[in-house]
């Protein structure tokens, strides 16, 4: 009897060794890091636009972004100094939330969180609503490494009047220029007009 239920034993011990019971864990985590995620991102200036933040990221080494939304007040338009952005991958999320206490835009220092990520229809469908506010100050990008800021302030020479601040992003450790910077104008209308002569201007190539 001994024998016959030694041979019963062993297609059951064949059965379990030939069961991949730990490959499907493995696998499923290597899916979730795929799946989108989203980044509070909180301390933002009322002149920082969508476009801004997501030039500041992407200079930082930031890949896979799929949006960036301010959140606006709904009466004025203001920026109500934070927002979301969405990336495709969560180490992509995740590099955006190690930058806490070091990222500075616009001159504030901004705070990251992960959040949950939107549901694809629910981002088209607030997109348009939340689209940022005209403002004074314009932001200028993929500038030559080379650009400095009377150069930049020379772009706008019809303008120059009226320009009222110059600002290069340039990083914190190295000093070296980062490829965008801002200018400041006194009114709104003048930065609009300025904004529409100057657009896809080609400075030093």
């Amino acid at each position: 009897e001994s024998s016959d239920e030694e041979e019963e034993e062993k297609p059951a011990k064949k059965r379990k060794a030939e069961e991949p019971a730990e490959e499907a864990p493995a696998a499923k985590e290597a899916k979730v890091e795929g799946e989108p995620a989203t980044v509070w991102v909180g301390g933002l200036s009322w002149n920082t636009t969508e476009e801004m933040l997501k030039a500041y990221l992407e200079e930082g080494d930031v890949q896979g972004i799929t949006s960036v939304r301010i959140i606006t007040d709904r009466d004025t338009g203001r920026s109500k100094g934070f927002g979301y952005v969405d990336t495709d991958n969560k180490p992509a999320a995740e590099k955006i939330c190690s930058f806490a206490g070091e990222a500075e835009l616009d001159g504030r220092q901004l705070r990251f969180d992960l959040s949950e990520a939107r549901p694809a229809s629910q981002q088209k469908e607030r997109a348009p609503r939340e689209e940022a506010a005209p403002s004074n100050t314009l932001f200028c990008g993929n500038l030559s490494f080379d650009m400095d800021e009377p150069s930049l302030r020379g772009l706008f020479a019809d303008y120059a009047e009226m320009i009222t601040s110059v600002r290069l992003a340039t990083d914190r450790e190295t000093g070296n220029f980062r490829g965008f910077g801002y200018v400041e104008f006194g009114d709104i209308e003048t930065a609009t007009a300025a904004k529409a002569a100057v657009n896809g201007a080609d400075l030093f190539g």
